[in-house]
Formats: structure tokens, sequence, C-alpha cells
């Protein structure tokens, strides 16, 4: 983890080195969807060869996962 952010709201978040960002929202359900996700994340990563950019653990029954643009990925593996 690069970091952790607590809004003002009560709305926390965290970084990952790669830059991503991870909402998990409030306190008392986080550790929860924080679980949920980490039990999925291998089928969520299943077929992709970049990293996600940003997760949204705060639905109810399950979260949201963005993917960088298909050209802007080919644009940071060719700078790597």
């Amino acid at each position: 983890m690069a970091g952790v952010t607590l809004t003002d709201r009560g709305s926390w978040t965290l970084a990952t080195a790669d830059g991503a960002q991870i909402v998990l929202g409030d306190r008392a359900l986080a550790g929860a969807r924080l679980r949920r996700f980490i039990d999925a994340y291998p089928q969520v990563v299943a077929g992709h060869t970049d990293h996600f950019i940003y997760a949204d653990l705060r639905y109810t029954n399950g979260f949201a996962v963005r993917w960088p643009e298909p050209a802007a990925a080919a644009k940071t593996a060719a700078r790597t």
C-alpha cells in the first residue's frame, strides 16, 4: 500500500504502489468489503494483463473495477 485517506465524511480510500485507488467507504463495513474483494480478486484479474486503476467496494452485493484504456496501457508498457 502506498497510502490511506479518510475523507471528512468518513470514507476510507487505499492507494496502491502502482497508483490504483480502492474506495472502501465507511469504516464499519470496510473490513468485510475488502475481504470480499480479496476473495474475488483472482477471478477479477483473470484474463487481464494490466492492473486495475480503480475499485469501488461500496456496493452492497459487489464492487466495480475500472481498467485503464487499452491505448493508455500500451503506452505505459512501452515506457517500462
